[in-house]
């Protein structure tokens, strides 16, 4: 995470900064990521980098971590309030899965960033891996616990407990709708938006959601 002396650079170099070092490691995976690259653009010393973060690993932890909130704050704004299909925490869950989509595409640098820190060296990925967990986490306990407080769900369970669980079927949502686009992480740097066909991926998101809903029991013990 960045260094007080980073916090103390005014907020327009702070910004410049920071695009030019997402054009980096987006462009790049993170071995050939090349701090000497970023700071020939950014027009500072190698010495003044390392000022404001530890060092190479340090800076990419912060910038996927400011890349998740970006996309999640669309994801937000597109899948919340407001979605067609209502505002329930059922119909909000099954917007924001057709919105992380459009998120992704509305901020193309933030996406592949984030698709690039999948293939991180095991050290930077388990640091990773402890920040993403708990962002993912806050955000579905917060839903519950609203969805508790209206009566939609069932007040007796522990929110902390489901929002874990809900976590990680959304984490590895990803994997599998990579799979099913075609998408290869050790061929393919991104995916191009013309292969996110949505008659592939909406089929997928609706199953998820009567998974959730319904559980593994069948049709007739429904009724």
């Amino acid at each position: 995470m960045p260094k007080p002396t980073f916090d103390n650079l005014p907020a327009e170099k702070r910004a410049s900064l920071m695009a030019l070092a997402l054009q980096e490691f987006a462009e790049h995976d993170f071995a050939t990521a090349s701090v000497s690259r970023l700071v020939d653009r950014a027009g500072i010393a190698k010495g003044s980098l390392y000022q404001y973060f530890d060092d190479k690993a340090d800076l990419f932890v912060y910038l996927v971590a400011q890349a998740e909130a970006t996309l999640l704050g669309a994801l937000q704004t597109l899948g919340g309030r407001g979605d067609p299909l209502g505002d329930g925490f059922l119909q909000r869950l099954r917007g924001q899965m057709s919105a992380t989509i459009q998120a992704a595409l509305a901020h193309p640098r933030e996406a592949r960033l984030i698709q690039r820190a999948r293939q991180a060296p095991p050290e930077v990925r388990q640091r990773l891996d402890r920040h993403d967990a708990r962002l993912r986490i806050d955000h579905m306990r917060s839903l519950l616990v609203e969805a508790q407080a209206s009566g939609e769900l069932a007040g007796d369970y522990d929110p902390e407990l489901v929002a874990h669980l809900l976590a990680a079927i959304m984490s590895g949502l990803g994997p599998v709708v990579m799979a099913r686009l075609g998408f290869d992480p050790e061929r393919d740097s991104d995916v191009p938006s013309e292969r996110l066909d949505p008659v592939i991926l909406e089929p997928i998101f609706d199953e998820v959601l009567r998974f959730i809903s319904h559980g593994l029991r069948p049709a007739s013990a429904l009724v």
